[in-house]
């Protein structure tokens, strides 16, 4: 429905991380995108000028592009995330809620960069993994504590299929069922 309006969007897809038409100032030791809790681009601190440190403090004068340049998924190193964030389609999908939420905002907003705790920001999530070992075994670990296997990780597993599904087509069963589930 909404008009993109964007002037650039940049595709960060493939094995290993795509990012060498970014600055270097905004990349880690490992290419990836630096990003605060509101998927805003930050530049590195060896980049930042020391003015505009003593000014806003180190946290704001880090913020690249007037606040207005987000970066999403696994090309990504949030700042302060202990233990990084996994590569998978969860912590990829909140990221996605968070800057859609601040692209609404930045509409109206004008310090997208020096106003704290105006945008929404990406809130502690669990660290989940569901490994299918075929039609009827699996493996369900939270937080590196396995919580469940064998037949009770498959119903896991098709739970999340169909209210996925059910909560991408909008429907009820998946847009309540989702909407318990922390995402930031």
């Amino acid at each position: 429905d909404a008009e993109d309006t964007s002037d650039v969007i940049y595709k960060c897809v493939g094995v290993r991380v795509n990012t060498p038409f970014m600055p270097k100032d905004v990349l880690d030791a490992r290419g990836q995108v630096l990003v605060n809790n509101a998927m805003q681009i930050l530049l590195d601190e060896k980049a930042l000028d020391k003015d505009a440190v003593d000014l806003m403090g180190a946290d704001r004068a880090a913020i690249f592009g007037s606040g207005r340049i987000f970066a999403i998924g696994d090309c990504v190193s949030v700042k302060g995330a202990d233990p990084p964030y996994i590569k998978d389609t969860y912590p990829a999908e909140a990221m996605a809620e968070v800057v859609v939420a601040n692209l609404y905002k930045s509409k109206t907003i004008q310090c997208m960069a020096s106003c704290p705790g105006v945008l929404r920001e990406l809130g502690g999530l669990q660290v989940m993994t569901l490994c299918s070992l075929g039609p009827s075994d699996g493996l369900f670990c939270i937080n590196d504590r396995m919580v469940s296997w064998g037949r009770p990780a498959t119903i896991v597993k098709g739970t999340i299929e169909v209210t996925k599904m059910s909560d991408s087509r909008n429907e009820f069963l998946g847009r309540n069922f989702w909407s318990l589930v922390p995402h930031g």
